[in-house]
């Protein structure tokens, strides 16, 4: 070393502000070094944990999976029936659809099985086992006809004390359930619905364009907000028959109902000789009208595997609402003598 090199050495060596940066310095670097040394630690241990929640969530598909087929074989291949609550809103539900059938018939009006009851239909040749209410589709002209005469016949029939006819439910004031809903219910208490019928109207359209699914909706959130704005509902209809060039009359092809609310449905175009003429299918031992091509019909609906018991299932809240009604085996007791009385003696 040279002599140079020495002294500066030397001097440094003798200089306080030296030696504490230096001191400074060196103890730093131990400290990024014992810092660096527990991240790598950290990351290792991260790196196992996250190893074990791939093979944990692997394992856990596989047991989701296990069950999910059981699920679908006991509901495809074993004749399960319902029990309790459950039992009778079905049958008080079938009691109702064999009325509104009857109502259909007298006036000349048609409607099929749609949604729930079509798919539980075709599949189960029953409600699907979970279901508690009923989908019926029509189209609008028949289903305007059958507002118009229906509060009568129940009259008629007496049962205008038990069920209620509802155009429109709004939940909050975002939210607005605009399809016809027949509901059997004790209307002086309202404690339940025992059993629901929903109608779906579709309407035929002329010439649909390329664009159709967007302009349809955005025709269908301004219906939703107009009646949620308190417009007359005859008015929200014109601006809506304006907007998508809708028809009465029947043409090559029609479109869902307007009034499902936009998570429940997405928009499809149907052709209109897949639907009718309408034909019949089995439902719980009895025969009611379905689209002439029901495949059709519920692929566009539900998608090709429509036959598969679905991984995630949608349910009503309706019987686990009436199991907590102290008295409400009496009401489906007294309810199902209405109804079986009005069907057996139904005037034509």
């Amino acid at each position: 070393m040279s002599l140079g090199k020495k002294f500066k050495e030397k001097v440094l060596d003798s200089s306080d502000s030296y030696n504490f940066y230096k001191d400074g310095y060196e103890n730093l670097s131990k400290e990024m070094a014992s810092l660096l040394k527990k991240n790598n630690e950290e990351l290792e241990n991260l790196k196992k944990d996250f190893d074990n929640f791939k093979k944990s969530k692997k394992d856990n598909e596989k047991i989701l999976n296990s069950h999910y087929v059981l699920l679908s074989n006991l509901f495809l291949d074993y004749e399960l029936k319902p029990k309790g609550m459950l039992r009778n809103t079905q049958y008080l539900c079938q009691e109702l659809l064999d009325f509104v059938d009857k109502v259909c018939q007298k006036h000349d009006l048609k409607y099929w099985l749609d949604f729930g009851n079509l798919l539980g239909a075709v599949r189960h040749q029953n409600f699907i086992p979970w279901d508690d209410d009923l989908d019926i589709g029509m189209m609008r002209e028949d289903s305007i006809k059958f507002l118009e005469v229906i509060d009568e016949e129940l009259k008629i029939h007496g049962l205008d004390g038990i069920v209620k006819i509802s155009e429109e439910r709004f939940i909050g004031k975002s939210k607005v359930v605009a399809f016809t809903q027949i509901s059997v219910l004790d209307v002086c208490s309202k404690s339940g619905i025992f059993a629901g019928l929903d109608i779906f109207p579709c309407d035929y359209i002329i010439n649909p364009s390329e664009n159709i699914e967007e302009e349809f909706l955005k025709a269908r959130k301004n219906f939703h907000t107009n009646i949620l704005e308190g417009l007359e509902r005859n008015e929200v209809y014109e601006k809506f028959y304006d907007e998508l060039n809708l028809s009465f009359q029947k043409q090559d092809h029609f479109i869902p109902s307007v009034e499902i609310y936009g998570d429940l449905f997405n928009f499809k175009l149907f052709e209109t000789d897949k639907l009718f003429p309408l034909t019949e299918i089995e439902f719980n031992g009895k025969s009611y009208p379905c689209p002439n091509d029901y495949k059709y019909h519920l692929e566009k609906i539900y998608g090709n595997d429509y036959m598969e018991i679905p991984k995630v299932v949608r349910r009503h809240k309706r019987v686990n609402n009436l199991k907590q009604i102290p008295d409400a085996e009496a009401k489906y007791d007294k309810y199902f003598k209405l109804f079986k009385e009005a069907n057996e003696n139904f005037k034509y």
